[in-house]
């Protein structure tokens, strides 16, 4: 499918550090994704989570942060809620 042609660059673009791939991240890249389609879904399964569990970590943070400065930290939040 060609609307899935920038998850596939961003799956064989390993470091994540510029804008192209080099013959090294191309060949891996390849080998990582071998096989029946099964193994790309997995691969853009593992690359939609990690991405997701990030953004949730940074919202935590700045949650927690934002609740800290009131002076009630999420521990709190979730023991009044009881």
């Amino acid at each position: 499918d060609t609307s899935d042609i920038g998850l596939l660059f961003t799956l064989m673009n390993s470091d994540n550090t510029n804008e192209e791939i080099d013959l090294d991240e191309f060949i891996s890249g390849c080998m990582r994704l071998r096989g029946a389609a099964k193994a790309v879904d997995m691969a853009k399964l593992t690359y939609m989570l990690t991405a997701l569990s990030r953004r949730l970590s940074h919202f935590m943070a700045r949650a927690d942060r934002g609740l800290t400065t009131t002076g009630r930290g999420a521990r709190d939040i979730v023991t009044y809620s009881g």
